[in-house]
Parts: structure tokens; C-alpha cells; sequence
């Protein structure tokens, strides 16, 4: 009986063991893809405060 459990249990770990690493791999693909996004974010808003900068206002006066 509890030598069945322990086979279980061993068994389950291996299992859960094995798919860590997939894990690991999205986990980083996310942190990636995120990391991404944010700098574009950041381009894209850098570009239009370049369009709205005092500069090109001048040559509306």
C-alpha cells in the first residue's frame, strides 16, 4: 500500500519534473514578448513628443 503511493508519487514528480522546462521556456517567451511591447510603447510615444515638441511649434507663429 504505501509503497504504491510512494511509486505514485515518485512518478508524478518525474512527470511534473518533466514539463518544468516547457514552463520555464514560456515563462521567458512572455517576459520577452513584454519587454517588447513596452519599448515599442516607448518609441511610439517618444515619436509623437518629438511632433508636439516646442520646435515645431514655432513654425506655427
Amino acid at each position: 500500500m504505501w509503497e504504491d503511493f510512494a511509486i505514485d508519487v515518485n512518478n508524478e514528480m518525474k512527470k511534473r519534473n518533466s514539463y518544468s522546462h516547457l514552463v520555464e521556456d514560456y515563462e521567458e517567451q512572455t517576459r520577452k514578448v513584454s519587454e517588447c511591447s513596452k519599448e515599442s510603447d516607448n518609441s511610439k510615444a517618444t515619436h509623437l513628443s518629438n511632433k508636439i515638441s516646442p520646435q515645431s511649434s514655432k513654425s506655427f507663429n
